[in-house]
């Protein structure tokens, strides 16, 4: 199983913003705008391909979401609608 992204939630975002993008192996910063043009949300993705989501909330929140991406022996993605075979 590999990690495919953290999603968290701040009160203040460019500031995170800023914190995140001066880490040691962060490959590039994407910032996402709303359909009326504000900054809601930032994406960052690390060595090992890792993608942290940062996006606005009214109160700061912990990871929201651990998305792992599974991988069947042959590297191969997994079929998660055979989910019932790891059961």
């Amino acid at each position: 199983m590999i990690l495919h992204h953290i999603a968290i939630g701040t009160q203040n975002l460019e500031r995170l913003n800023e914190f995140y993008s001066r880490l040691p192996g962060v490959k590039n910063i994407e910032k996402k705008y709303s359909p009326e043009g504000y900054f809601r949300s930032f994406w960052i993705r690390f060595e090992g391909n890792i993608l942290l989501m940062v996006e606005e909330k009214e109160k700061n929140k912990g990871p929201e979401a651990l998305i792992f991406s599974i991988f069947n022996d042959n590297g191969n993605p997994f079929d998660l609608t055979s989910i019932q075979d790891l059961i």
